[in-house]
């Protein structure tokens, strides 16, 4: 077994990302754990593939300054998330067929960081 190159490109790389990917994993992991991996918004239950594909959602876009944390972020089907993009929150949500107030609710109280 010969000697590693602590300079060579490859080592460093797969060994710096390599616990970012875990972490990035596990962080992930652990909201939708939180959320029972449920749609925070329509509250369908989430998959792996498919229109109720797993995604995160920023509860406050990126785009109006909204920050990649754990509060701001909610397990979200692919179609909800799509269907929400950039719009406010709450005003998209109200609109929706499957608003429901004890959803809105648990959603104001995990950006606020009180679940």
């Amino acid at each position: 077994m010969g000697c590693v190159d602590l300079y060579d490109p490859d080592y460093n790389v797969i060994h710096l990302l390599e616990p970012h990917k875990h972490a990035k994993r596990r962080f992930r992991y652990w909201i939708f754990r939180r959320w029972g991996w449920t749609c925070a918004y329509c509250g369908e239950q989430l998959h792996h593939s498919g229109p109720q594909r797993a995604t995160l959602d920023h509860v406050i876009p990126r785009y109006r300054g909204g920050k990649t944390t754990q509060w701001n972020l909610v397990p979200a089907c692919h179609c909800c998330n799509h269907s929400k993009s950039n719009k406010d929150v709450w005003e998209w949500y109200r609109a929706t067929p499957f608003f429901l107030e004890i959803r809105a609710n648990r959603i104001k109280r995990w950006t606020q960081g009180e679940l």
